[in-house]
């Protein structure tokens, strides 16, 4: 019984090793696909520019609610003030970076 055991590994080793030579070029086929014009890499920059500008706004406005709170002893009204307008601005921020250059230019104007 071992040596059918035996033929039998041998039988499902083979076949594991195509499966896996089949796959190992498969993922070559995939890459030539992939465009060659950069969009991924201008997507993501935008992306991280988009959280940047979003962290960065809620940050600084939150800094400055809280330093103000401490100065004037109203804790914690001016740091709340300061996070709502922390975040509209990061929208805001992010609706201008998304709509592009001529965002905001027809507003206004006939």
């Amino acid at each position: 019984m071992a040596e059918g055991d035996d033929a039998e590994l041998k039988a499902r080793l083979a076949a594991l090793s195509q499966k896996l030579a089949d796959a190992g070029q498969a993922p070559e086929k995939a890459a030539d696909e992939k465009p060659l014009d950069g969009s991924t890499g201008r997507a993501m920059s935008q992306g991280m520019r988009a959280l940047g500008e979003f962290v960065g706004a809620i940050g600084v406005s939150a800094a400055i609610g809280w330093q103000l709170d401490s100065w004037f002893n109203t804790a914690p009204a001016l740091l709340l003030v300061f996070l709502a307008l922390g975040t509209v601005a990061g929208f805001w921020n992010i609706y201008r970076m998304s709509a592009g250059p001529s965002a905001g230019r027809g507003i206004g104007k006939k």
